[in-house]
């Protein structure tokens, strides 16, 4: 989707979503690592499904943006 179609309004909404998103990935992922076996691999799993989140949202952007 371009992001010509979307208002100013709605880029920002999307990049306020993309932030959250990026972020959270860092967050599960570092958790991952510091975590018991059992529970890595869960917390590996919403790592990956908020950078796919994160992917989503920098279609409608058109931007990469930095986690907070």
């Amino acid at each position: 989707m371009a992001t010509n179609s979307l208002t100013k309004e709605q880029i920002n909404k999307v990049k306020f979503f993309q932030r959250n998103e990026i972020t959270e990935y860092h967050i599960y992922s570092r958790l991952a690592k510091r975590v018991k076996v059992e529970n890595s691999e869960v917390l590996q799993e919403i790592a990956d499904d908020e950078l796919r989140h994160y992917k989503f949202w920098e279609k409608y952007s058109g931007e990469e943006v930095k986690p907070s």
